[in-house]
């Protein structure tokens, strides 16, 4: 959270168990103003939840000062405490405690556009988990008097997008300085790519030598190595 996220915003955070499952989705109005003295105040007001689980007891309105320190950020209060750390243009990752609320959390959050962010984190009892969160927030246009919430709608595999994603992955040092960086390059597995595992109808032990040799670079995964025969 920076002041690149000030003025009035939409979120919706879906919340999942520890084991993964999905609980429901969280709606969050949050507005972030500048005070005088430098710091922003951080609104976030909360809707009646519809299913039953921790973080739907998380309803109302909550308060608090954030200051911006270089890379840090100091969340000083009174319904969130903690800290963050900004990773580049638009990253962040934080920790803390909201006292009042009674979790303890890490978080962490993207801006993809001037208008739109991805955040998440995960919610704690001391160490044990409570739930684990990823939302999307949008900002609230003025121009507009009613606005759908934010929805994560779409492919869930990413193969369905594109067959080859490419990106820059960069090593940080601890003060948040570039020091490597390299271009990565990602082939999202699908079935189709384990479908030789179920076209394998013949056992390992009665195929012909010479066809284990040829075959062994595809086949290695399901039949293991090729021995040779002991003459």
């Amino acid at each position: 959270m920076t002041s690149a996220f000030l003025g009035a915003w939409l979120v919706s955070e879906y919340v999942y168990d520890p084991d993964g499952a999905f609980a429901g989705v969280v709606r969050q109005r949050r507005a972030l103003t500048r005070l005088e003295n430098g710091d922003l105040r951080v609104w976030q007001s909360c809707e009646p939840c519809d299913f039953e689980h921790p973080l739907a007891r998380r309803v109302g309105e909550y308060v608090f000062d954030l200051r911006i320190e270089g890379r840090a950020r100091r969340y000083l209060g009174p319904d969130v405490v903690g800290s963050g750390l900004t990773w580049g243009e638009g990253v962040l990752t934080g920790r803390g405690l909201w006292p009042h609320f009674g979790h303890n959390f890490t978080s962490f959050s993207v801006q993809t556009s001037a208008e739109r962010q991805v955040t998440g984190g995960k919610f704690f009892s001391a160490g044990a988990m409570v739930a684990n969160i990823v939302g999307l927030a949008e900002l609230k246009r003025e121009d507009v008097k009613s606005e759908a919430w934010p929805e994560l709608k779409g492919p869930l595999w990413p193969g369905e997008v594109s067959a080859v994603w490419r990106g820059t992955v960069r090593t940080l040092s601890a003060e948040g300085t570039v020091i490597a960086e390299r271009v990565a390059e990602r082939r999202p597995a699908s079935d189709a790519h384990r479908a030789l595992r179920h076209a394998l109808m013949t056992p390992p032990e009665q195929v012909p030598a010479a066809t284990r040799r040829r075959t062994e670079l595809f086949t290695l995964p399901y039949w293991g190595a090729f021995e040779e025969p002991v003459s």
